[in-house]
């Protein structure tokens, strides 16, 4: 099925706080929200600003390769960057390599940026540059995904880095250029360094270091002192308290006791909005799509993956679960390419009775279907979505038996193709095509003995899912 809805992301601020810049770009930090400016137009040097965060660092730590964990990588892009940059309209730009240019349409050079520094003051190298590209490829739990087509990394000098692809891809420079799916490390500190002091120690070329983990509580970031961009980061440090409880976080801003923080409830938006916080629009949204594994059991039929199509009310799951804060579309978000669904659209249409016919001409009127979806505190605002898709099918003979599982658990089964029934896993949008189609188009296979590179394939996707029922 694959349907999705694209999510937006409330930011609610403290009208007394001048939030300036938490990235390179100053429009990223720790669950996806955007830094603005409250109450001036122009950034103010110094201070700190505490921000709501709704979770703690998951497995894997500050160790950018050793991850999957969502919100370990809002954490980490402050720390480390990625090769090139992109600005807020999704042009690609400069970075931590200054120029760049493709001689054949497999061939990258880039040049990397003079004067670059890691936090431990040592300079930036290609050899650093060319590691991170491979142990991305190679090793890395959740980048391996996105370089599958990286043939050979190379650095000719110490100022220039050589990429071959095994063939064209359209979505390489944004892969390269995504603060969540591009890391840049040095070489010799991440070798000599254990897997577990990476996880709770950093050296990046990012505006922040990691100065506390108080585990569960708060985390602490630091100004990198060595940080390549002139006169940033505006701010002389960043407190990440961790706050699961959506209530508690808002009453901690209320109170003064946090800055800043990002909701996905848009009830609660309007609650802050009436306390006189000021609330924006996050610089991140989300799509939910809801897989269909088409392989076995009564979704193996066709009229009942279209029966589960017509027997789903979508525009409801926009009102009742998201506030109305979402639009509908087929494949992709609306805006980075998405098909938006007409009433030609074959069983998008909420209908029930269309529904129960294709179920009684399958010969099955009693179906059972188990949903699996994501059951951290971070994914709270799923549960609705999922309860109901629950009652709706319900009421057209469809049994849904919901299973909640961790985020790294579900993500696990979403990038091997292996789970059963249907599965809710939501993606962060991405602001081109290129990127969902090179996400979704790599065929599964073993990335140093462990399973989930691609999330299906394009065969499984024809096979195992149906994205149009």
């Amino acid at each position: 099925m694959n349907r999705r809805l694209a999510l937006a992301a409330p930011l609610v601020l403290a009208t007394a706080v001048v939030a300036a810049g938490c990235s390179s770009s100053g429009s990223s930090s720790a669950g996806g929200s955007t830094q603005n400016n409250a109450a001036s137009s122009s950034p103010v040097k110094g201070g700190t600003l505490t921000y709501g965060e709704i979770a703690d660092l998951g497995a894997g730590g500050f160790d950018p390769y050793a991850t999957v964990a969502a919100p370990n990588f809002g954490y980490i892009e402050q720390i480390y960057q990625p090769l090139l940059s992109q600005n807020a309209q999704g042009k690609i730009t400069a970075g931590i390599a200054d120029t760049w240019k493709q001689t054949s349409p497999t061939v990258y050079t880039f040049h990397i940026r003079p004067g670059v520094k890691f936090s431990d003051g040592s300079a930036l190298t290609a050899s650093d540059v060319a590691f991170s590209l491979l142990q991305m490829r190679d090793k890395g739990l959740d980048q391996a995904q996105y370089y599958t087509d990286v043939k050979t990394v190379t650095a000719p000098d110490a100022s220039n880095v050589k990429v071959v692809l095994k063939a064209p891809s359209a979505s390489f420079l944004q892969v390269v250029s995504n603060p969540t799916t591009c890391f840049i490390v040095k070489k010799s500190w991440y070798l000599s360094t254990s897997s577990t002091k990476r996880q709770s120690m950093t050296n990046g070329t990012g505006p922040f270091t990691l100065k506390s983990w108080q585990h569960g509580a708060q985390v602490t970031l630091d100004a990198n002192s060595h940080y390549w961009q002139k006169g940033e980061p505006y701010l002389s440090s960043v407190v990440f308290k961790v706050v699961p409880d959506d209530q508690t976080r808002l009453a901690d801003l209320e109170q003064g006791s946090v800055n800043m923080m990002w909701t996905k409830d848009p009830t609660q938006a309007n609650q802050a909005k009436s306390a006189g916080l000021v609330v924006g629009q996050g610089g991140a949204s989300r799509t939910v799509p809801l897989d269909i594994n088409a392989t076995q059991g009564p979704l193996a039929n066709l009229e009942v993956r279209q029966a589960i199509s017509k027997g789903i009310d979508r525009q409801e799951i926009i009102a009742l679960a998201v506030g109305g804060q979402g639009a509908l579309s087929l494949n992709m978000p609306p805006g980075a390419g998405g098909i938006k669904p007409t009433a030609a659209t074959p069983n998008f249409a909420y209908d029930p009775a269309g529904a129960r016919a294709l179920l009684k001409k399958a010969g099955q009127t009693n179906v059972t279907v188990p949903l699996t979806y994501s059951s951290d505190a971070a994914f709270a605002l799923d549960v609705p979505m999922v309860e109901a898709v629950k009652s709706q099918l319900s009421k057209v003979g469809i049994n849904v038996q919901l299973h909640g599982v961790p985020f790294s658990v579900a993500l696990s089964q979403a990038l091997s193709g292996k789970y059963t029934g249907m599965l809710l896993m939501p993606l962060a949008y991405s602001p081109t095509p290129s990127g969902y189609l090179r996400f979704m188009q790599n065929t599964p296979q073993n990335v140093t003995g462990a399973q989930g590179s691609g999330h299906g394939g394009i065969v499984h996707e024809l096979s195992g899912w149906s994205l149009t029922v």
